[in-house]
């Protein structure tokens, strides 16, 4: 943006020029979760610049904390974890508990890593922006996983977490059209993040996409290996 006051260049993110300080836009003090999220759904990329200017990152670890739900447990899925557990309740304890506390500590770690690499591919990048542009990004997966994650239970119960025998052999259309429903979820959740880069961090479409990708991979490979540390050490204790 160009300062009318002034002429100085000031990022579009800018509420006051860098220079004279003369105010270029209106102040965005804090984010509504309920026009936010609809917003992401209907303009992204104005939304996401909307997030970057926004003085406080409302709801962004509650965000991470809720979409650490249903991830853990599809992790949990994944290693059949279920077989620790000998009710159902208790595997639903586990993994509420366990999937916010990991979607909290991921919170400024994935900022951290975004960040980052954002910085090193040449985009505009802060901590903060950061925070926003993740956690807002998992936002259908935050929403969307949660009721998924509960029509699986209903569906599967015990057996999403065993494979005593699989959930894909008791239900088998069930199965395959929940995980067809997680994969546009997770598809929708990878585009939002490169809109946002985009936008927020004033990178190119490739470059975005290529610092989503990092960023997926890496909070991916480390939630991997953190749960099956995790597994591995209560089957020890088991």
């Amino acid at each position: 943006m160009i300062c009318p006051i002034c002429a100085a260049e000031n990022p579009d993110t800018a509420t006051l020029c860098r220079s004279c300080r003369a105010y270029l836009q209106d102040r965005v003090p804090s984010l509504d979760l309920f026009n936010t999220l609809w917003g992401l759904v209907e303009s992204p990329g104005k939304t996401f610049h909307v997030i970057a200017r926004s003085e406080h990152k409302n709801y962004a670890f509650l965000l991470f904390a809720t979409a650490g739900i249903p991830a853990l447990a599809s992790m949990a899925s994944l290693f059949r974890a279920g077989e620790l557990f000998p009710t159902l309740l208790e595997a639903m304890f586990a993994v509420l508990a366990g999937g916010v506390f990991m979607g909290l500590v991921s919170a400024p770690v994935v900022s951290v890593v975004h960040a980052l690499v954002v910085r090193l591919l040449g985009g505009a990048w802060s901590f903060r922006t950061s925070l926003g542009v993740t956690s807002y990004a998992l936002a259908p997966g935050a929403i969307i996983g949660l009721v998924l994650l509960l029509i699986q239970l209903l569906t599967f119960g015990m057996y999403y977490f065993t494979s005593n025998p699989p959930a894909a052999t008791i239900k088998p259309v069930s199965y395959w059209a929940l995980v067809v429903l997680q994969s546009l979820v997770l598809i929708w959740s990878i585009g939002l993040l490169m809109s946002g880069t985009a936008r927020s961090c004033r990178l190119t479409g490739i470059k975005s996409a290529l610092a989503s990708l990092i960023v997926i991979a890496a909070a991916g490979t480390g939630w991997w290996w953190a749960t099956r540390k995790i597994y591995e050490g209560l089957l020890h204790m088991s």
